[in-house]
């Protein structure tokens, strides 16, 4: 049997978060503000995300070379902020923000708090006014605490994934339980907390669910960039 998918067979998820009735003009005046992506890094000649040639900075080798051996940062990049004026690729939901790509992670995914915490930090300082964690773990430190508290105070929206580990026993993971605390029921926090969802707006089957979550966005069979070196 077939399904008829708002938005088309591919980029169902433009139309699921209604990204498609954002008005031009705020699309447009999205590029005074710059979605920083924590992540893997980027493949920067994917064209949704070429379009936008973003800055790159990347902690560990403390160089601009961000290539994304995982794949993982350049999904996420494409989904948050790929171009939708190229004509080519696929578009984010982002409109004209800017992008900036700080990889902390390897090629196999691992980073350390103090990675991502200088990633964050380094995000802020360099014009970010979203950070996007699409990471997280189940404990938390100084150094990450610090960069949250650094980024907040300096008015920067951060926005973190819940984890993909409900078949693990669905644990509470940091940092998106330092945007949202457990036991808030999405309400006041310091960022978004975000869960993963189905095209049929039901919770995805690996995303942790509980009660600091803000909300749930698109997150399975999703269509986004992909990373050649991956």
């Amino acid at each position: 049997a077939s399904t008829t998918l708002p938005g088309g067979a591919y980029q169902w998820q433009y139309a699921a978060v209604k990204a498609n009735l954002v008005p031009e003009q705020v699309l447009r005046a999205a590029a005074s503000l710059t979605i920083a992506v924590v992540d893997t890094g980027v493949a920067l000649s994917a064209p949704a995300l070429a379009a936008k040639t973003p800055p790159t900075w990347n902690v560990r080798t403390s160089s601009g070379d961000v290539v994304d051996g995982n794949g993982h940062g350049t999904f996420v990049a494409s989904l948050a902020a790929g171009s939708a004026t190229n004509g080519e690729g696929m578009a984010g939901t982002g409109g004209d923000a800017r992008l900036l790509i700080v990889q902390a992670g390897a090629a196999d995914g691992s980073f350390t708090d103090v990675q991502e915490a200088a990633a964050i930090v380094w995000a802020v300082d360099n014009g970010a006014k979203i950070v996007n964690l699409s990471l997280g773990g189940r404990d938390t430190s100084v150094a990450e605490r610090r960069a949250i508290d650094y980024a907040v105070g300096k008015g920067v929206l951060l926005v973190a994934a819940v984890g993909n580990e409900a078949g693990g026993g669905n644990p509470v993971e940091y940092p998106a339980a330092l945007l949202q605390p457990p036991g808030s029921n999405g309400v006041g926090g310091r960022g978004l907390a975000v869960a993963a969802s189905t095209l049929t707006g039901r919770r995805a089957a690996f995303s942790n669910s509980g009660s600091h979550v803000s909300l749930a966005a698109p997150g399975e069979n999703v269509f986004g960039a992909v990373s050649a070196a991956s």
